[in-house]
């Protein structure tokens, strides 16, 4: 069993005597999620060596469901058989011209020649799983992102893979960082995580008291792309050295890999080696380390597309917005809100948009970030009983305030763009105090959405309306070419 490190999530595996040919998550170049994002170290893959029989799409997160990736190896191969745990990743690939795809659930099982494949539960919110690979050389857990539980569950996991395997598990591949990716971005806490953090320590911890094994760090290697990257510096409270002696004080009987971009790890009857820079697959361009963890300074949410904002153009997305804001947000809202106790109503609802200031000038010069307008910041949404009434400005009182570039909004009201993507990017905020004192305690209003924005269109429609733009992009651009 080999498994070729070719950066962040994606592995390929080799797999029994014929060598059965599994590749995770690809990401076949460091740029992705709309140019969002990208991955420290830089590498290089050589995709036209790949030649995948499978591919696993752990879930649907921008970094291991990259459309483009799957695209460029639909084209190369429509053979391949797809394996997700998502649906609608399923149906894309179909789209893209994969022939055979499968939705799997946890703890499904696939056989192949020499081996078999094991999906294993997450236990937190997103609909994903992790990947346990087995045959005559040992059992090896790809964790990838999945979270794995209480204590009971994680002995639990362990019980079943040795129940299906005979045998233990030899190698982990575990996510080794908390990332605070939306932290600022939502108000929350921006300091160390010292709970999470501990929890994932304790919870590897017990991997290596339960049996004798080995663990590799992955799936930490995205960082945002200017103009966003700074906020890098509130992402990654813990660097790598201090994870190794972390868990190393913890769990000496842990045998850690340092695993790079191009290293194979070997597992054979057992015993798992690394061997540095032996795969054909990839390698590291520029060395380049994670960003520095400073949780007190949090970047300026300013528009990245200020050149479209001109003072003479700005009045038609401000109309489609104040469109959107009476004839789709609101009656959402109010549909959400029928049949709430009195005790949630009413709700003030703050949407701050940010662009650039009124230019003043000759030349229309609007490059300059701040606020929408010197007068009018925004709108106040005043939901009630008897319905909802807006106005101009923003209410200091409010339940909750909802900042966001006009230049993503409107990319998302269009399908352009998801509100993960304006999240991720800073480009979208929220302040929540939606909350009210009931029988004696503070209590959130359960049906308001986590930012009320996403009322209309929905965090996860916004998404795949995003998604399937770019696939008609992609089968377009293919189509003309040929």
């Amino acid at each position: 069993m080999r498994w070729h490190y070719l950066g962040h999530a994606m592995w390929l595996l080799e797999l029994g005597s014929d060598r059965t040919r599994i590749l995770f998550d690809p990401l076949l170049t460091d740029v992705h999620d709309a140019g969002l994002s990208t991955l420290v170290p830089t590498r290089e893959v050589m995709r036209e060596r790949l030649a995948p029989d499978f591919i696993i799409v752990s879930h649907r997160h921008p970094d291991h469901f990259d459309v483009d990736s799957l695209a460029w190896l639909a084209a190369a191969d429509p053979q391949t058989v797809v394996l997700t745990s998502d649906p609608m990743v399923a149906q894309v690939c179909g789209k893209l011209g994969f022939r055979s795809v499968s939705v799997l659930g946890a703890w499904d099982r696939v056989e192949l020649e020499g081996g078999a494949l094991l999906t294993t539960p997450s236990y937190g919110s997103s609909v994903e799983w992790g990947v346990a690979a087995m045959s005559v050389d040992g059992l090896v857990w790809n964790h990838i992102d999945s979270v794995l539980g209480s204590p009971e569950q994680i002995q639990r996991s362990l019980e079943v893979l040795r129940g299906a395997s005979g045998q233990a598990v030899h190698l982990h591949l575990a996510r080794w960082c908390p990332v605070l990716e939306v932290a600022p971005q939502l108000g929350g806490r921006l300091g160390f995580p010292r709970g999470s953090y501990g929890q994932l320590l304790d919870g590897l911890a017990l991997l290596g008291r339960e049996e004798p094994t080995a663990l590799a760090p992955a799936a930490v290697s995205v960082v945002p792309r200017a103009p966003f990257d700074g906020l890098g510096r509130n992402t990654f409270p813990v660097t790598l050295r201090r994870f190794r002696r972390d868990l190393e004080a913890l769990a000496p009987e842990i045998q850690q890999l340092d695993v790079g971009v191009g290293d194979v790890v070997c597992v054979h009857q057992g015993s798992v080696t690394l061997e540095e820079r032996a795969s054909p697959l990839a390698k590291a361009v520029e060395a380049s380390a994670l960003p520095l963890f400073v949780p007190f300074e949090v970047v300026e949410l300013t528009d990245p597309q200020p050149s479209v904002q001109a003072c003479e153009r700005r009045e038609e997305p401000l109309r489609e917005i104040r469109e959107w804001l009476e004839n789709r947000l609101v009656p959402r809202l109010r549909e959400l809100s029928c049949g709430a106790p009195p005790w949630q109503l009413p709700l003030v609802l703050c949407l701050d948009l940010r662009s650039c200031e009124p230019c003043g000038s000759d030349d229309g010069d609007c490059s300059t970030p701040g606020s929408l307008d010197s007068g009018v910041q925004g709108w106040t949404l005043t939901l009630g009983a008897a319905g909802c009434g807006i106005r101009a400005g923003l209410d200091a009182d409010y339940d909750q305030l909802v900042a966001v570039t006009l230049s993503g909004l409107t990319g998302v009201l269009s399908g352009r763009s998801s509100w993960g993507e304006l999240l991720l990017s800073g480009q979208l905020r929220c302040s929540d105090r939606a909350f009210r004192v009931c029988e004696g305690e503070l209590r959130r209003v359960a049906w308001l959405p986590a930012l009320f924005v996403y009322a209309c269109p929905g965090y996860e429609e916004s998404f795949e309306a995003a998604t399937w733009g770019r696939v008609a992009e992609l089968l377009d651009a293919g189509s003309r070419m040929s």
